[in-house]
């Protein structure tokens, strides 16, 4: 990855949870899976952690999406954020 893409590395996490299957949704979505959101939390974590050990830049921008990202606590998605841009705690 060269320098100038470094500086505008966006990551995607997919939240794969919703209230209930809408119709028209194509998407990998699951309505009866909440008790997973937890472990679902810490996998994903995890591998990030996997990809900032394997040089994954800092990201600049963490992008939400899938089911209902907001099915899931703010301190996971702060979580997701947080170990994304690396070992710091932002201020």
């Amino acid at each position: 990855m060269t320098n100038a893409t470094a500086e505008t590395f966006g990551v995607y996490v997919h939240v794969p949870f919703c209230a209930h299957r809408c119709d028209y949704c194509a998407f990998a979505t699951y309505a009866d899976r909440d008790h997973l959101m937890e472990e679902y939390v810490t996998a994903v974590i995890q591998e990030i952690a996997w990809a900032r050990d394997d040089g994954l830049p800092v990201a600049t921008s963490v992008f939400f999406g899938g089911g209902t990202p907001s099915r899931l606590s703010a301190d996971s998605c702060f979580a997701y954020w947080r170990r994304s841009r690396g070992p710091t705690t932002p201020k």
